[in-house]
């Protein structure tokens, strides 16, 4: 398993744990062609400079197949709509790029991936936390016991925010297939045997 962090205080807590971590960005660290089964961006595309530049880097270094799982906020939200400068996700300025379904479909379809699913889902914290910003303009518990209660009342209001179908991420599963077939198969049961055998 292989991770990129820019921090060189998370890159040392991931290598004590078995990672191989390199400090830097996809700009700047060196992926091996071809050697990867799977690559995760789990709320971190958002926060780059160049998609399109950082997502060909990927797809070079996944092999045939290979499984490309990105989790971004949803610009194009109804929260998104109602809050805008308030809404959580927006997060200024360390999420450079927004993205919709439709603009990351076409930026990993651009980087030569095929998308195989597209889903959007809500956080725990995405409408509870725009709410609060609405109201307070800013985070009221950002640690400690409060932070733990606050957290548990997003959980609680998570029924909520499904019945309103508050779509706050993206999630998006992509192949690569240097052939052009698709497979066909259980993508969530493809990563999580991946992520398995990686940490065995």
């Amino acid at each position: 398993m292989t991770g990129i962090e820019p921090s060189p205080a998370a890159c040392r807590t991931a290598r004590a744990r078995g990672v191989d971590a390199r400090e830097g960005t996809l700009g700047d660290v060196t992926l091996e062609s071809g050697a990867y089964d799977a690559a995760i961006f789990r709320h971190s595309l958002e926060h780059t400079d160049d998609v399109p530049q950082d997502l060909m880097t990927v797809v070079r270094a996944l092999r045939p197949g290979g499984l490309l799982l990105v989790t971004v906020p949803n610009f194009a939200c109804w929260q998104r709509r109602r809050f805008g400068d308030r809404w959580f996700h927006l997060d200024l300025p360390r999420h450079r790029v927004h993205l919709t379904p439709r603009g990351l479909r076409a930026a990993l379809e651009r980087a030569g991936t095929q998308v195989e699913s597209l889903s959007t889902s809500t956080s725990t914290v995405g409408l509870p936390a725009s709410v609060q910003y609405r109201l307070a303009g800013r985070c009221l518990f950002p640690s400690g016991l409060s932070l733990r209660v606050a957290s548990g009342l997003c959980a609680a209001a998570l029924p909520l925010q499904i019945a309103t179908n508050a779509s706050d991420e993206i999630s998006q599963v992509s192949v690569l297939n240097k052939d052009g077939r698709e497979e066909k198969s259980d993508t969530a049961t493809r990563i999580l045997s991946l992520l398995y055998e990686q940490l065995k």
